[in-house]
């Protein structure tokens, strides 16, 4: 055998192989893996049991699955709101950092979306921030992506731009909705700085910052700004975004807001420890 045929035989099997792991790419990017798994919350950690930062996280992750474990069995039923669904999936995506849940929250907000949801524009913001998600959490790291794709990390640039693109959509089209601009702030200040869209991010949270300690700002949305749960959602997604920006002053407020006033008792503890740490 050649040297000629020798290279050309070591190009097929490599050809071929690259082929058969592309498949297995886009096997797990369509989500072609079943229905996702909810993990066992029935270990939730007592309050009790917190003693670190690292234990509050647990608990407060456990108290997460279990919460939106219960809504997504409803909600993803025949019958459910496949809205309400992605919402579910959405949060499960952020306490278990699994990629399932990110595509159950794609593939339901898109199913919400195709029909004639209450909100539409929070179903497509939600769209949109489950991209984010499916971004952060996909399997295969870039170094991989470029053996096997030829460009390295395709898949999270396409997540990426999809989320910037229903999450811009989402707030031209409602603009004074609070868990709309929240939605697109902690994607675009959790988005790699280079991608362009930190800045639009933090403005985001400026205006919503505004809105949560003057609701009558926003007459329209006031109820929702007033409320407790509001407050839990929007000074965590605070604190958390704040530092991903390098801003540790920021993160380090937000976590007292909800280390003083924090209604669920799990969030009120990962604040405690969060600021001991």
């Amino acid at each position: 055998m050649t040297i000629g045929q020798l290279h050309s035989q070591h190009f097929s099997r490599l050809h071929i192989a690259r082929i058969i792991l592309l498949g297995m790419v886009f096997f797990i990017l369509i989500g072609c893996v079943g229905v996702p798994k909810l993990p066992d919350a029935s270990t939730l950690v007592s309050l009790t049991q917190i003693y670190d930062k690292k234990s509050a996280e647990e608990a407060w992750r456990s108290s997460q699955v279990a919460k939106y474990g219960e809504i997504w069995t409803r909600q993803s039923a025949r019958n459910g709101d496949p809205y309400r669904a992605g919402q579910a999936a959405y949060y499960l995506a952020l306490a278990t950092l699994e990629p399932e849940w990110s595509k159950a929250a794609i593939s339901a907000f898109d199913k919400a979306l195709e029909g004639e949801p209450d909100f539409p524009h929070r179903a497509r913001a939600g769209l949109g921030a489950a991209h984010r998600l499916a971004a952060r959490d996909f399997p295969i790291q870039g170094a991989a992506q470029y053996l096997l794709l030829g460009t390295p990390g395709w898949v999270r640039t396409y997540h990426v731009r999809t989320s910037f693109s229903h999450l811009n959509r989402a707030v031209e089209a409602a603009p004074n909705d609070p868990v709309i601009r929240l939605s697109r702030g902690a994607a675009f200040v959790g988005i790699p700085a280079f991608f362009g869209g930190r800045e639009k991010g933090l403005a985001d949270y400026a205006q919503l910052e505004q809105w949560t300690k003057q609701p009558g700002s926003n007459p329209a949305y006031s109820t929702l700004l007033s409320s407790k749960g509001w407050r839990d959602e929007y000074y965590l997604m605070r604190a958390q975004s704040m530092k991903q920006a390098g801003n540790e002053h920021e993160a380090t407020m937000a976590w007292q807001v909800l280390s003083r006033d924090a209604n669920d008792a799990h969030l009120q503890l990962l604040a405690t420890h969060s600021l001991a740490n």
